[in-house]
């Protein structure tokens, strides 16, 4: 008696029909999952960006001006206290930092009055505080942000940066 070979069996279509079932009943709840990873690392990566590159700005202009020169207050009744700073840089600049809603900007005008201008640093900041702390010296400085933003789902994402005490030696 001679066997045909040729084919397959019904434990082997069986099989292959249980392999497809898996991969479709695991990929979409996979390929979700993985999107949500690349979401939340995409926006860290974004809320530290912004974040360093704030702090930096703001660190720079007010270890270069006069603590004489630094005033702190806030933009209006509905921001926090302590939610904007305004200061002038050695070279006359007048520079003032402030929240507004959910905006952290960056206004400055030249010595003269002339030309000013005006940039918003982020759209995600959920807040700003700058404060002197308990000190003999009026040259220190403490200065903290939080921005935050929406991943998915209703959930958010934030990050705090803070600095402990920033020295303006201009003083």
């Amino acid at each position: 008696m001679v066997r045909d070979t040729r084919g397959i069996s019904l434990t082997e279509v069986m099989i292959t029909i249980f392999i497809l079932g898996l991969v479709f009943a695991l990929g979409p709840s996979l390929m979700t999952q993985l999107s949500r990873l690349f979401i939340l690392n995409r926006t860290r990566s974004e809320l530290q960006r912004e974040t360093r590159t704030t702090m930096n700005m703001l660190l720079l202009d007010l270890r270069q001006s006069s603590s004489k020169t630094i005033y702190i207050d806030r933009l209006d009744a509905d921001q926090p206290y302590y939610s904007r700073v305004s200061l002038k840089l050695s070279d006359g600049t007048q520079v003032e930092y402030y929240q507004n809603g959910r905006l952290f900007i960056r206004k400055t005008t030249p010595p003269g009055g002339g030309g000013s201008g005006t940039l918003t640093l982020t759209d995600s900041l959920k807040l700003f505080v700058i404060c002197q702390p308990q000190s003999d010296s009026h040259n220190y400085f403490r200065l903290g942000l939080t921005l935050e933003k929406g991943i998915y789902e209703g959930k958010y994402k934030s990050i705090h940066m803070a600095s402990d005490s920033v020295f303006t030696p201009n003083g």
